[in-house]
């Protein structure tokens, strides 16, 4: 296997492995102990004042209040098995929707809020509200979202009671008159002081208590929807994964066995070059014979000798140097033909590099199976579970 295929399979796990998480997240995010609640509406309408006073915060130190800018990202705080999360205005910049339109992912349950002193919902507001809709789908949404009108102690029980029909209508002409818009009007800051003062009235006035009510109905009413809604969302997602994942275990599989059957007939062939090698190594550096002839021809030299015998021991010392010669050359080229075709120096190297890339390119196989079939456990796990 080149490296290139290897990079393509592991870069396709990653890919996988990134579905997976998605998934797992998703799961994770199945109705539990906690429900996420998700405060959402343009710059400066009171969302942060108003998850405070739901969360008992009087002093609004939890989620941060300011007439400027304070919310960049999502703001969580657990309260009562509620998970509540602040999002930064809608309309600051493009960082700040994008953060809040991703919170919308994980809610379920949404407070759009909107500040009853400035009318009725404007076209950024509505823009808004298709946005998620449409993402959700319109039920769902409208479903799961109560619209919180804040500031009614700066208005009439007149005033407060116009604006909300008019939301109510305005919500109906844009998106139909077939959904639930569930819409209440509260002061958070009544609410605040009536508790630091010990303000029955106050209290009372501000109608945060109906807006927890509220919440708690609505969230009775999702928990059967959502459950079955986010199975769904499982369902879908995890379909596709699976057949990936077996068609991926299936590729690698395949590869193994074409890698395991590749380093046997490499290793064979190996085995058999390096088996030459050394025996003609042996031949070529065996001069013991060599040596002997020499040490006898040196004696004749030096006593009295027959010199028909001297000569022919001589002619013999030579044959056996042009052997010497002939199988060196012989020795080189089985060398360089070992390092063409397995990188592998006979004379100096111990291991041969194309089997040793050979067995890690196996073993990136084998981890990668491995991976694939817990993943497998998980996935089933899952269906049966989901």
């Amino acid at each position: 296997m080149s490296d290139n295929v290897l990079a393509h399979f592991q870069h396709k796990f990653e890919h996988i492995s990134s579905l997976f998480d998605e998934l797992k997240e998703l799961a994770d995010s199945l109705p539990s102990d906690r429900f996420s609640i998700v405060a959402l509406g343009i710059y400066n309408q009171g969302k942060s004042t108003l998850l405070n006073q739901l969360i008992s915060d009087f002093h609004n130190s939890t989620f941060k209040v300011s007439d400027i800018r304070q919310t960049r990202e999502d703001q969580v705080f657990c309260h009562n098995n509620y998970l509540f999360v602040d999002t930064p205005g809608l309309n600051a910049d493009a960082y700040d929707d994008a953060v809040a339109v991703h919170a919308q992912q994980r809610a379920n349950m949404y407070l759009f809020v909107h500040k009853i002193t400035t009318g009725e919902l404007n076209s950024q507001e509505i823009g808004f509200l298709e946005q998620f809709a449409n993402k959700q789908g319109l039920a769902s949404f409208f479903d799961s979202t109560i619209f919180v009108l804040t500031n009614i102690a700066n208005c009439s029980d007149e005033q407060t009671n116009s604006v909300v029909i008019k939301v109510k209508e305005q919500l109906r002409s844009h998106f139909g008159a077939a959904y639930n818009y569930k819409i209440i009007a509260v002061d958070s800051l009544r609410y605040a002081q009536g508790n630091l003062e010990h303000k029955e009235l106050f209290i009372k006035k501000s109608f945060i208590a109906e807006l927890k009510t509220l919440i708690e109905q609505t969230k009775k009413q999702l928990q059967p929807q959502l459950q079955s809604i986010k199975a769904e969302k499982i369902a879908q997602k995890l379909q596709p994964l699976k057949e990936e994942l077996y068609s991926f275990r299936d590729q690698i599989s395949q590869e193994k066995a074409k890698q395991e059957h590749l380093l046997e007939t490499v290793t064979k062939k190996f085995q058999a070059k390096l088996e030459q090698y050394q025996e003609q190594e042996e031949l070529t550096y065996n001069v013991d014979s060599l040596l002997d002839d020499i040490a006898f021809l040196t004696d004749l030299q030096n006593n009295d000798y027959d010199e028909i015998e001297y000569e022919h021991q001589r002619s013999h010392c030579y044959d056996i140097c042009d052997r010497i010669d002939r199988n060196e050359q012989v020795l080189e080229q089985l060398r360089q033909s070992m390092m063409a075709e397995f990188d592998f120096d006979p004379s100096v190297d111990f291991e041969c590099p194309k089997i040793e890339i050979l067995n890690e390119t196996i073993d990136s196989c084998e981890h990668m199976l491995s991976n694939c079939e817990q993943l497998l456990s998980i996935v089933s796990h899952l269906e049966a579970t989901t």
